[in-house]
């Protein structure tokens, strides 16, 4: 039994590109930048969380190109001792292929007020509220391919956005097992240099840019989560299949059929092409055409921290492999077809050779009978 799963785990590592972790939560976190070399021969399929993962960021910069730091940054005393403590979480849903943007807009307007922004037509922003007469929370980012991200926010109001705005928004939404969530940390803080810590977002805080450096991040975010989905889509379908090879290597013969085969190949053709079209998601977004340089340097160093341009590499040779286990199996199919029919002509020779010498024994027969008359 060890033996074999031995081997079963191996080949899964083959399909999946990961060593598989059945007894451990859903992974969330990518590999730090040390083993991200190694992990290129087995890659993980998912971010991994890891203590020791550290990414640093741009410093802020003001209107005139400046470094902004506690000595030269001037906003209001008490503005200053709000962000210096400013901490919170960043939450990412991906529930849906996309969203429509009528009815988006719409619901937000019901539940937030009109305080809302549309960015280089790409993310809509908006602050939270309750109730529109509430006062206005943490940022909310909705981004056209079925992401929500928000900041600063408790369980409760990331609850509420989702059942009242975000699902009745959804366009083509995700069965429960593929709905993707992540969360991370921030911390406006002078005390530390922007960098990205074990899934905390440390930043320096420049009120002029809160919003636009909060988009910058969660550009990188929502793009991560969304491949996360296609992840896990190939993951289930290598766990539906995984079988397969075993059963080729100690029994000979799968139990499949042509039709199953073009099935699965036909699955997988759609399921790469999804992943071909979300090349254009995974773009560098137009937002960063016009941005200041140090929003497009922070949003690239979160794409790096999460590592989504080898993580698409990855996606791309597991289809690969895919690809090669069907052509194995069609050339079986082919093999067993050819075989059937061989064991088809055989059999029929074998009945027209009966058949002759059930004749000639009559023949026989009824001529011994002849000649006795």
């Amino acid at each position: 039994m060890e033996g074999e799963d031995s081997s079963k785990n191996t080949l899964r590592t083959r399909l999946l590109g990961r060593n598989p972790t059945p007894n451990l939560p859903k992974p969330s976190s990518k590999a730090n930048s040390d083993a991200t070399k190694m992990q290129m021969k087995l890659p993980a399929q998912k971010r991994i969380k890891e203590k020791s993962k550290v990414m640093p960021l741009p410093v802020t910069k003001d209107e005139q190109g400046t470094t902004i730091d506690a000595l030269n940054l001037e906003i209001p005393q008490d503005r200053e001792v709000e962000l210096e403590r400013s901490t919170g979480t960043i939450r990412i849903y991906c529930t849906a292929e996309k969203l429509d943007r009528s009815i988006l807009i719409e619901s937000i307007a019901k539940r937030c007020g009109d305080d809302m922004k549309w960015f280089e037509d790409e993310v809509l922003h908006t602050r939270y509220r309750r109730n529109i007469l509430d006062a206005p929370k943490g940022s909310v980012f909705f981004f056209d391919y079925g992401v929500m991200v928000t900041w600063g926010l408790d369980v409760e109001d990331d609850k509420d956005l989702r059942e009242n705005v975000l699902n009745p928004s959804e366009v083509e939404s995700l069965p429960v097992a593929l709905v993707e969530e992540d969360e991370f940390s921030f911390i406006y803080t002078f005390k530390e240099k922007p960098c990205i810590v074990n899934d905390t977002i440390m930043l320096h805080p420049n009120p002029k840019e809160e919003v636009v450096t909060q988009i910058a991040v969660s550009h990188a975010l929502a793009q991560s989560a969304k491949l996360a989905v296609f992840e896990d889509r190939l993951s289930i379908t290598v766990d539906g299949i995984i079988h397969i090879p075993e059963q080729l290597a100690t029994k000979g013969k799968v139990a499949m059929t042509g039709k199953d085969i073009a099935m699965l190949s036909g699955k997988l053709f759609l399921q790469r092409s999804a992943v071909n079209l979300l090349s254009s998601v995974l773009d560098t977004p137009d937002f960063f055409w016009d941005a200041e340089d140090h929003l497009q340097v922070l949003y690239k160093c979160t794409y790096e921290y999460l590592e989504i341009e080898s993580r698409t590499e990855v996606l791309n040779s597991r289809f690969s492999v895919m690809h090669d286990l069907l052509d194995m199996l069609r050339d079986y199919e082919h093999n067993a077809h050819s075989t059937r029919l061989e064991w088809i002509v055989i059999w029929l020779i074998m009945v027209e050779v009966l058949v002759s010498f059930i004749e000639g024994g009559m023949a026989l027969f009824w001529s011994t009978e002849d000649h006795n008359l």
